[in-house]
């Protein structure tokens, strides 16, 4: 097992009523790709664009 780079736990993320993500999970470890695929799109650029918001310090939208 390698040493994990990015660990997200937990994240939400709602538009007033609407949950764009609920209870998202990741773990990734140094060397290893990994793809975040949904219906439309949509949860899967948010939940992309959170983990960048983090990293790169960024207020998140």
């Amino acid at each position: 097992m390698g040493e994990i780079v990015l660990d997200i736990d937990s994240v939400d993320k709602t538009f007033g009523g609407l949950h764009a993500l609920a209870d998202i999970n990741l773990k990734v470890e140094e060397g290893t790709t990994h793809a975040i695929i949904g219906p439309n799109g949509a949860a899967s650029r948010r939940c992309s664009m959170s983990a960048l918001a983090v990293l790169c310090r960024i207020p998140a939208r």
